[in-house]
C-alpha cells in the first residue's frame, strides 16, 4: 500500500498478518445482502486480489439490504458496482469479474484459478452443494452462509461447522447430502464454515427457495452475516 489507508488494520494486527491478508486471494460468490457486505469487509482489511461472482442487475426491491444498490444503480451489473467501489477504496486491488451464476456449466471457469479462500453468499442450495462438494474434496477452505429471510434476529446468528448446524433448512439439504455421499458419521467435522442464523421461521410453501421477496429480509441480518463472514475467513487465514 502506498497510502495510509489501512494503518489502523497493521496496528491492530500487526504488519506480517496484514501482508499475508492482502496476498490472498478470496473467491466471493453472490453479491447481494450478503455477498456485498461480505467484500466490503474484505476489502476494507486489506484484501488485494478477489472474484467476484454473479450475473444479476441491480432491482428496486434490493436496494433495502444490499450496499451497491441505490436508486442510481437500477438496471446496472452488481459485478461492476462492486468492482467500480472497490477500487474506490482501494485502487490497488486486483479484480477478477465472472458475470455469471455459479452452476455445473460455470464451474470450470471460475476454478480455473487458485484460491486461498472461497466465501459462499448465494442461496440455491443444490448450486450450495456443488461448491461445497468440490471444496470437501479438494480442501479448499470455505465458508457457506445460510438462510437470511425471514429472520431479524442478530443475537441467534451463529458460527459453527456445517455438521453442527440447526434450525437452517438450507443448510440441513447440504448438511445430509454430504454426510450421505461421503458416509460421514454424525459427529465428524466436515471443515466447513457455515455462518446463519439459528431462529426459527414460520413454514412457508417456498422455504426451500429462501425467497426474500416471500419471506421478507433485513439488512441488518443479512449484512451481519456477511460482515461475520469475511471477519472468520481473514481470522483463519491470518492464524493458519
Amino acid at each position: 500500500m502506498k497510502n495510509n489507508s489501512f494503518t489502523s488494520v497493521t496496528q491492530l494486527i500487526g504488519i506480517e498478518a496484514f501482508n499475508r491478508i492482502s496476498q490472498t486471494h478470496i473467491l466471493v460468490i453472490g453479491l447481494g445482502g450478503v455477498g456485498s457486505w461480505c467484500v466490503e469487509t474484505l476489502i476494507r482489511n486489506g484484501v488485494s486480489r478477489i472474484s467476484l461472482v454473479d450475473l444479476d442487475d441491480v432491482c428496486s426491491s434490493n436496494i433495502s439490504r444490499q450496499l451497491i444498490a441505490t436508486q442510481k444503480s437500477i438496471g446496472k451489473l452488481k459485478v461492476d458496482l462492486m468492482e467500480e467501489r472497490i477500487l474506490e477504496i482501494n485502487p490497488e486491488c486486483k479484480i477478477h469479474k465472472y458475470m455469471c451464476f455459479y452452476n455445473d456449466k460455470n464451474h470450470n471457469l471460475i476454478f480455473s484459478q487458485h484460491y486461498d479462500f472461497v466465501i459462499d453468499c448465494f442461496d440455491q442450495w443444490k448450486k450450495k452443494y456443488l461448491l461445497a462438494k468440490y471444496c470437501y474434496m479438494n480442501k479448499i477452505k470455505l465458508i457457506i452462509t445460510g438462510a437470511t429471510a425471514g429472520k431479524k434476529d442478530l443475537s441467534l446468528i451463529a458460527c459453527k461447522d456445517l455438521s453442527l448446524t440447526a434450525h437452517d433448512f438450507l443448510l440441513k439439504q447440504i448438511r445430509n447430502k454430504l454426510k450421505k455421499e461421503f458416509n460421514l458419521y454424525s459427529k465428524k467435522k466436515m471443515n466447513i464454515l457455515a455462518i446463519y442464523s439459528e431462529e426459527n421461521i414460520k413454514p412457508h410453501q417456498n422455504h426451500i427457495h429462501n425467497s426474500c421477496e416471500s419471506f421478507g429480509s433485513i439488512m441488518s441480518l443479512t449484512a451481519s452475516i456477511g460482515i461475520r463472514a469475511a471477519h472468520e475467513a481473514i481470522e483463519i487465514l491470518t492464524n493458519d
